[in-house]
């Protein structure tokens, strides 16, 4: 766990005490507040979150703040105006002895960056704004923000789903299976703000307008944004480069919206570039390594591990989390370290990969690690899954492969192919197991392997059969149900509210669920609640054109979606009181939605 390294203090703004920090003592002073809520202590408890903080501190004098009512900052009854955050900076700056600052503002931070360059341009020397807009909410006069309904869905999202990744396919989707990440982010949304107070931060940003003074606006100007993030500030981002006279914009890829997820550098450099006036003098420690992510590893057995670890001359770089990462010279010592880890906690689960690792300024980062994280998260209790590139490199080695399908990696941005280690005489598992499930008469026959059970039949049945007969392809419930609804399901219209409501109500369901399944120390049902959960909010990314998917009506095609759940949730609870072995297996490979589909992890084979 990254500890910070710079004391948070308190200024006094009127009646209320802001928390700050300073780090670094660059030849000038640079204020950034991460947006849209923070808290100065855990943000650097994420070691990519520190690594950005760090960079930004190499190369100026830091200065960082919690905006009132959030984190470590006084709570309050209302969410601060925009006026009320510009005194915030000045006391901050005051606090902090800084006469001249650069301000770095992101999403909403972007508006009062520009309010405070325009009211005090004495003392501001430059801004840089990232994904940020000079309104939020599109209106007759203005197509640049997010429309009046996404951003109502989005809200009640945010507030359901509030410290446990809220909206996470939208902000951060390429780390929506990171588990040290999503477990660092369910804490950094509690500890900054509550649902509510998140909430009404989000509904007076909604309100900001500050389009009148842009023509004001004397400071260097540079604006950086992604072209791929779903947020939607993308052409807020243009229309503030449009306005602002001389400012500097830089279009980059990526579909994450928060800055210190995906490629940091690449928005780092130009901004380092922009404020210092020379390119930047970033070292970057690069090699070919294994990485080995590993875990959970109980707090007390941690010793262990790392001794382990230089055993096998491996260097754990990353022990802050339930899940380090070690890093390898060669493939080899690294399977070997995997396997070997297993008896420290035997129901550790292991991902391995190899790649280029980027040492930065003193931490891992990189495409490979976030590959590596990936393959981890894949894993099952015990296991030690290595990707393919790893595979080819263990040809001649004292190692067992068994293939466990293809998978679709986020982090690595396509299908990639991953293997099971084990040690020569370990047990194995058939990667293609043989299935049932075919209609007998008034029932059905279903069953894996030797063990079959007979259940009496029941529609969701007919349509679980459908979905198994085509693994891995999404079925439209209209063919599901064999209605005729077609093409007019699919039609480009937006969400009606009934759709929208009955989303929020099963996602309502889904976190009780979560929630009484942690209770109960049932993991197992917490992991398909929450599957489920992250299924729905990936639908309504794509029935609400995210994605490039065309949207969806919600009447009839709605209709349909909660019949075919309703069906299939009634088969699946027959089938799992009859075969908790395939129940299980169901209910954890099928996906049901607009669009339907079976994507089992371990590929079987069905009689049908």
């Amino acid at each position: 766990m990254s500890g910070s390294p710079a004391e948070t203090r308190y200024a006094r703004s009127g009646e209320v005490h802001i928390a700050y920090q300073v780090v670094g003592d660059g030849p000038f002073d640079l204020v950034f507040s991460p947006s849209p809520v923070s808290n100065l202590e855990v943000a650097w408890e994420w070691p990519p979150f520190a690594r950005f903080l760090r960079r930004l501190a190499s190369f100026s004098r830091l200065i960082l703040f919690d905006k009132r009512g959030t984190g470590l900052s006084d709570r309050v009854t209302d969410a601060a105006t925009l006026e009320e955050r510009m005194d915030d900076v000045r006391a901050v700056m005051d606090a902090a002895g800084s006469e001249r600052a650069a301000l770095f503002g992101s999403s909403e931070g972007g508006p009062m960056a520009l309010l405070f360059a325009a009211t005090y341009p004495d003392r501001v020397s430059s801004l840089v704004l990232y994904g940020s807009y000079a309104k939020a909410i599109n209106s007759a006069d203005y197509s640049s923000g997010v429309d009046r309904d996404m951003f109502e869905l989005g809200l009640g999202l945010m507030e359901q789903e509030w410290g446990r990744c809220a909206l996470i396919d939208v902000f951060s989707p390429s780390v929506r299976d990171d588990t040290e990440f999503r477990l660092w982010w369910g804490r950094y949304e509690r500890q900054s703000a509550s649902p509510g107070a998140a909430v009404a931060i989000q509904r007076l940003n909604a309100r900001l307008d500050v389009r009148p003074i842009l023509p004001a606006i004397s400071a260097p100007t540079l604006i950086i944004y992604r072209a791929g993030e779903f947020v939607g500030h993308v052409e807020g981002s243009k229309y503030l480069a449009q306005h602002i006279a001389g400012a500097s914009y830089v279009e980059l890829p990526g579909v994450d919206y928060h800055p210190y997820v995906g490629d940091q550098d690449a928005i780092l450099d130009p901004m380092e570039e922009f404020l210092t006036g020379r390119p930047p003098a970033v070292v970057r420690d690069t090699a070919l390594l294994n990485l080995v992510v590993v875990g959970p590893v109980p707090s007390e057995r941690m010793r262990v591990l790392t001794e382990l670890a230089a055993e096998h001359s491996g260097d754990v770089v990353d022990d802050g989390g339930a899940a380090p990462v070690v890093l390898f010279v060669g493939p080899g010592r690294a399977v070997s370290f995997a396997l070997a880890a297993r008896e420290v906690a035997p129901d550790v689960r292991v991902g391995v990969h190899i790649g280029e690792v980027d040492g930065g300024r003193g931490s891992v980062s990189g495409l490979a690690v976030d590959i590596a994280r990936s393959v981890h998260a894949r894993a099952k209790p015990g296991e030690v899954l290595v990707s393919r590139t790893v595979a080819d490199l263990l040809a001649g080695s004292n190692v067992v492969l068994a293939d466990a399908g293809v998978h679709s990696l986020h982090a690595a941005g396509r299908a990639w192919q991953l293997f099971v280690a084990r040690r020569p005489g370990e047990p194995t598992v058939e990667a293609s197991r043989t299935g049932v499930f075919r209609r007998d008469g008034d029932v059905w026959l279903v069953g894996l392997g030797d063990e079959r059970v007979r259940v009496r039949d029941v529609k969701g049945l007919a349509d679980i059969a459908a979905l198994l007969a085509r693994p891995g392809a999404e079925v439209h419930v209209a063919e599901l149900l064999d209605s005729g609804i077609g093409a007019d399901a699919s039609a480009h219209a937006t969400l009606d509210r009934t759709a929208i409501a009955a989303y929020r109500e099963r996602l309502a369901d889904l976190i009780a669920e979560e929630n009484d399944a942690e209770q109960d120390g049932d993991i197992e049902r917490g992991s398909r609640a929450r599957e489920e959960r992250q299924q729905i909010t990936s639908q309504l990314s794509s029935d609400l054109g995210l994605d490039g998917r065309a949207r969806v009506q919600g009447s009839s095609a709605e209709r349909a979606r909660k019949t075919v759940r309703t069906r299939v949730a009634h088969a699946l609870k027959r089938i799992e009181s009859a075969h908790p072995a395939l129940g299980r297996h169901l209910r954890a490979s099928i996906r049901t939605g607009i669009f339907c589909a079976y994507e089992p992890a371990d590929p079987l084979h069905w009689e049908l």
